[in-house]
């Protein structure tokens, strides 16, 4: 559940407008100032606008890291075309939980099940990127490849 907030307001809501029906108007009025509060914290506290917050550092993080890299000679891609896709599955990225390592062509993205990243490479391969799943001691990789 990614905003508790607004469940809150509606279910203060219900309890203001059964309160009325019932005869309790204090009981109301306290129930319905609850639940603008509640209402207005979901509105204030957006995850998707949260997401898109965290989703647009980590995006910033990777290409700073990866312009760095490839000034340095240690990463040998495309930098246009490592833009566009990494724009690409930007929310994949995001969603790992963990900054992806960069190999000499490629980068990584850490998973701790091979759940979680099978899932992601099924999603990354629908975005039409190359991807493949690997295992490294305890850990999963989904490799992205850049050409």
């Amino acid at each position: 559940m990614k905003n508790p907030f607004i469940i809150f307001g509606v279910l203060f809501l219900l309890a203001a407008i059964f309160s009325y029906i019932f005869g309790q108007v204090i009981i109301a009025i306290i129930a319905l100032i609850i639940s603008g509060y509640f209402i207005y914290q979901s509105l204030r506290t957006s995850p998707a606008r949260a997401d898109k917050k965290i989703g647009d550092i980590t995006y910033n993080g990777i290409m700073d890291i990866a312009r760095t890299k490839y000034n340095n000679g240690t990463f040998h891609v495309d930098l246009e075309n490592f833009s566009k896709t990494v724009s690409n599955i930007k929310d994949i990225i995001v969603s790992s939980g963990k900054m992806p390592e960069f190999g000499l062509d490629s980068i990584f993205l850490v998973y701790f099940t091979q759940a979680s990243a099978e899932n992601a490479y099924k999603e990354i391969t629908k975005r039409g990127v190359k991807a493949q799943v690997m295992q490294e001691k305890n850990n999963w990789y989904v490799r992205i490849e850049f050409e």
